[in-house]
């Protein structure tokens, strides 16, 4: 979670596990994170804030499991959100069809490597231990 001194900004959630439903076997296998629940405040929208959140976690995961990847699954029909992340590196790999696209809506998948990490980016944010 990143604070300002108006409260919470924005949130990410990043694993090294990914989902058996999207992601190949062989995809799975690679060193990656898997970034989700990408969240910034309205009123902290255009301040990059997501960006650098992105670029927090590809950081965490390459320093804690030598991530070479990125990754994230994107709501299949919001284009704009497809623009977003095409615009900060990443590579649509495919879109998924499930019988009802209820099923899973986020269905659309990006990558991009760890080695395009922006530092400045990431060095955005202090971080405090939680106990």
């Amino acid at each position: 979670m990143v604070e300002g001194n108006e409260g919470l900004a924005g949130t990410i959630t990043y694993r090294d596990k990914g989902n058996p439903q999207l992601w190949t076997e062989y995809e799975r296998s690679e060193n990656a994170v898997y970034i989700s629940r990408l969240i910034v405040s309205r009123q902290h929208a255009r301040r990059e804030i997501g960006a650098a959140l992105i670029e927090w976690a590809g950081m965490r995961a390459m320093e804690r499991w030598a991530a070479d990847w990125i990754r994230v699954d994107v709501w299949t029909t919001n284009l704009a959100l497809h623009g977003y992340y095409k615009g900060r590196g990443f590579e649509h790999l495919r879109t998924l069809q499930f019988a009802d696209p209820w099923d899973y809506p986020s269905a659309a998948l990006f990558q991009k490597p760890t080695s395009n990490v922006d530092m400045t980016r990431e060095a955005r944010f202090e971080e405090e231990e939680v106990s």
